[in-house]
């Protein structure tokens, strides 16, 4: 369903897809809001794919970074 647009009126941004680096039980894994993206036995892979993933969104067209949720930094 589209929503209509009135004279003047911008449409809604898109939401920003956030993908997550996080420990998780002797692993590290990548989220993508409530979802495990993948999981990893180390922070660099993990590190390398979220970025990766992001990199294809942000080709798709959508807003999309990564967070280091152990140091709480934004990474990409």
């Amino acid at each position: 369903m589209h929503r209509l647009l009135f004279p003047g009126q911008s449409p809604a941004p898109a939401a920003t897809l956030v993908f997550e680096i996080r420990r998780k039980a002797g692993c590290w894994i990548v989220r993508l809001g409530n979802n495990t993206y993948g999981e990893y036995l180390n922070k660099k892979q993990a590190r390398l794919d979220a970025i990766d993933a992001a990199t294809d969104a942000r080709q798709a067209g959508h807003e999309a970074e990564v967070w280091d949720r152990s140091t709480n930094a934004q990474v990409f």
